[in-house]
């Protein structure tokens, strides 16, 4: 987690807004954790950057705490102090042809 932290705030540094590609899942849990402990301690500000999830469920509800919303939302966005209309997750609108459109 330190390491990957170390590689994503020397990458943010400069950037007037940073733009971060966030995946759920327990790969990710240490970096998220990492980069929190710098936000706190006053190290790194990403309050500011854009957030793009990789990917979310088909037909299931935004709100429901599996979603990858709502991960991204747990542990991501509220832990590192992100603006939420900044962070973008794809979404499932119900339409069975946009579902197949998906994939």
């Amino acid at each position: 987690g330190e390491l990957a932290a170390d590689r994503v705030t020397q990458y943010l540094q400069g950037i007037p807004t940073p733009v971060l590609g966030l995946a759920t899942g327990s790969s990710p849990l240490r970096l998220y954790e990492e980069l929190a402990r710098r936000v706190q301690a006053g190290t790194l500000d990403v309050s500011h950057g854009l957030g793009f999830a990789l990917d979310e469920y088909v037909g299931i509800d935004p709100g429901h705490p599996e979603s990858y919303r709502s991960v991204i939302t747990r542990e991501v966005v509220e832990r590192l102090g992100m603006t939420p209309e900044l962070v973008h997750v794809p979404s499932y609108d119900g339409d069975p042809e946009t579902a197949e459109r998906l994939g």
